[in-house]
């Protein structure tokens, strides 16, 4: 059974970019493994056979970018409070 990939709109967003900045193939195909299914509502088989790369290849580059996103939100969800209290200080 093939299966869908589940993308979020951070993670397509963020492939977008991937795509627009890429300098090599394997970054274009990275971010196509993310915006190919999102848009056509294709399974990974079919993103791998588009792609010419494995099945595993289209996960891994998927969960790449979802560590790319999920390391993000973490970056702005962590915030000391000593780091609170100076910017709440900076903004009286």
């Amino acid at each position: 059974m093939d299966r869908k990939a589940e993308n979020n709109d951070k993670m397509i967003q963020t492939a977008r970019h991937i795509v627009k900045e890429a300098k090599t193939a394997r970054e274009i195909r990275s971010g196509l493994s993310v915006l190919i299914p999102s848009v056509c509502g294709v399974t990974n088989k079919e993103v791998a056979d588009v792609l010419s790369i494995s099945v595993t290849a289209v996960t891994r580059m998927q969960k790449e970018i979802r560590s790319q996103v999920s390391s993000k939100q973490k970056n702005k969800d962590t915030c000391g409070v000593g780091q609170k209290k100076r910017f709440l200080k900076k903004k009286s």
